[in-house]
């Protein structure tokens, strides 16, 4: 890992859950994996479906509280990235507590009702922002899943 291949202002930054650490993204080579790490499932986590025809099965059978747009909401929204700063903004924009809030979710409780009201609750704008709650989680949701970088250290997609 170079030091001198981090650039600009506000470098893009990467959280590993596994490694516990922040690396540049200029620093991480691409990852041959398409997904990203994510932690196991508590084993006292309710059953989640796995695939679009168990989450609309369990969903007209209403055996899972959350509808099939949250659930196909929640899907995407998984695929982002702990990242700290991003290419298409001049300011250190960053949704990294979202995305570790949505990571924690996911874990211990699965997905949950109403996602963009539970989206909204753990953005938690700074105060003088918090106005601004409503076009954060617009430009939160239309942020595309970037390509996967490799943890410099475990190898893990981050």
């Amino acid at each position: 890992m170079s030091l001198n291949v981090a650039s600009g202002i506000f470098p893009v930054l990467r959280y590993c859950e596994n490694c516990k650490a922040w690396f540049h993204l200029d620093c991480c080579p691409t990852s041959p994996t398409p997904s990203l790490f994510l932690q196991p499932p508590a084993s006292d986590r309710p059953p989640q479906p796995s695939s679009f025809s168990q989450a609309s099965d369990l969903i007209s059978l209403r055996r899972v509280p959350f509808s099939l747009t949250d659930w196909l909401t929640w899907q995407e929204v998984l695929k982002l990235p702990i990242q700290r700063g991003h290419h298409a903004e001049a300011y250190p924009l960053s949704f990294e507590c979202l995305v570790a809030d949505i990571r924690k979710q996911h874990r211990f409780q699965g997905c949950p009702p109403d996602v963009d009201n539970w989206l909204l609750r753990h953005l938690h704008p700074a105060p003088h922002i918090a106005y601004t709650a409503h076009t954060l989680l617009t430009q939160f949701r239309a942020w595309e899943a970037p390509i996967p970088v490799q943890c410099p250290r475990c190898t893990n997609g981050i």
